[in-house]
């Protein structure tokens, strides 16, 4: 029999199992972390318009809110504006 194989494959099974109880803790620390976060904003719905505004809420949150009557300019419109890099 060899000794070192035995040997290896026990501290594998040691470590994996380690890893488990890892894995296990985690899950259960962001299930209690995802209960106090509020709930994710829905997507918006890309096809209300053509142009979004950021709105900011407290504590840093916010959402995209489309804009009714957005300017309409036209690319060849704009004056001294540099290419993108």
């Amino acid at each position: 029999m060899n000794f070192a194989k035995v040997e290896v494959s026990a501290s594998i099974a040691i470590e994996m199992n380690d890893l488990s109880r890892l894995i296990a803790r985690a899950e259960a620390l962001l299930e209690r972390v995802e209960s106090l976060l509020p709930p994710a904003a829905a997507a918006p719905d890309w096809k209300a318009s053509t142009a979004f505004r950021w709105r900011k809420r407290g504590g840093g949150r916010g959402h995209l809110e489309p804009v009714a009557r957005p300017h309409r300019i036209r690319l060849k419109d704009l004056r001294n504006v540099d290419e993108q890099k």
